[in-house]
């Protein structure tokens, strides 16, 4: 089959031109629908202009060429007008994209910096906040408001490591797990216990235990 040439202008709309075509042959997009097995849709959308209803380039070409060569017409002006417009579509925004794509990497630098410092200031507010904090003390025995009979009374504890301990302001040595022990002597009636402890550059934390001995 020999194709009919026809110039074809840069600057025309190629659908416009090929709606042109099919009516001053007098026949219906139905019947072009009909005879090339071209969906109607997209018939109404080739000729409507309509790129985004389209299918992908490639079926979109196969498109023109199947209905050019029902009028006998060289598709290749048509299709390399449709390239055209393509190009000056497509092109900007693969450059936006491109702009995109080295705007994110900032972006997520950006945020991890960020978060790095943010980790890092977290890091150094507790570490100050635990050098001038009282050290931890924890009593295990006895209990606050006990009443004992026994006039010989075992003071145990934990603390925290490095911390000075002192019982009725007399120091006791930790031991390899920190924990602390030292006997008081107690008086009949209610007897007030002090448990102490103080860190380099912290401050004191004291703890009062109340403890009665009946006898």
């Amino acid at each position: 089959m020999l194709f009919k040439k026809r110039i074809f202008s840069q600057t025309e709309n190629i659908f416009d031109d090929l709606a042109e075509i099919r009516k001053k042959r007098g026949i219906s997009q139905e019947t072009v629908s009909r005879k090339t097995k071209i969906p109607i849709k997209y018939i109404k959308a080739l000729e409507g202009g309509s790129i985004k209803m389209l299918p992908d380039i490639l079926y979109t070409k196969n498109i023109i060429k199947k209905y050019l060569a029902l009028f006998n017409i060289d598709p290749r002006p048509f299709i390399a007008g449709l390239d055209m417009g393509r190009r000056e579509k497509i092109s900007p925004q693969k450059a936006l994209n491109s702009q995109s794509l080295i705007v994110v990497p900032r972006l997520i630098k950006a945020g991890m910096a960020v978060l790095i410092v943010s980790l890092l200031l977290i890091y150094l507010i507790y570490g100050i906040n635990k050098i001038f904090s009282p050290p931890f003390i924890a009593i295990i025995s006895p209990l606050d408001k006990q009443t004992v009979s026994d006039s010989g009374l075992v003071v145990r504890g934990r603390a925290e490591k490095d911390a000075k301990i002192f019982i009725n302001d007399e120091q006791v040595i930790l031991d390899k797990d920190n924990g602390f022990s030292k006997e008081v002597n107690l008086q009949k009636g209610l007897n007030s216990i002090k448990i102490s402890g103080v860190k380099r550059y912290g401050k004191e934390r004291v703890i009062w235990l109340n403890v009665n001995l009946e006898i």
